[in-house]
């Protein structure tokens, strides 16, 4: 992207006082987000694109991109109460198995919860 920086000053006498108005900085800022506003592009335009670009990749790129992926999926997220950490895929794996405890009703009641609690402090 190329941006051209055109610098003018424009000075005007007011009742208070003389008023520096610096236009270059206005226009620079209009043709900023000019661009960013034509040139914004959704989630699915942007996995459209790298799907094309992908499509015309040589196996350089594509091993290139490979381990991006590699190292984002392996990438620590999160820690557990222990302190072990937990990478992406591991945390998604887990987020499954929770959602799986849900639909298949592997749930356990808050009241039910303190009463099994109350029988931990007895033991």
């Amino acid at each position: 992207m190329k941006i051209i920086y055109i610098n003018f000053k424009f000075k005007s006498n007011f009742k208070f006082g003389i008023w520096n108005f610096h236009i270059g900085f206005v226009f620079l800022l209009f043709v900023t987000l000019k661009f960013k506003k034509t040139r914004a592009m959704g989630l699915p335009e942007l996995k459209d694109k790298i799907r094309n670009q992908l499509d015309l990749a040589d196996e350089r790129v594509l091993r290139i991109v490979s381990s991006v992926f590699d190292n984002y999926l392996n990438e620590v997220v999160s820690y557990d109460s222990k302190g072990n950490p937990s990478t992406l895929s591991e945390y998604h794996h887990r987020v499954e198995e929770g959602l799986d405890d849900i639909k298949y009703n592997r749930i356990i009641s808050k009241e039910d919860l303190s009463k099994e609690m109350q029988d931990w402090d007895n033991e």
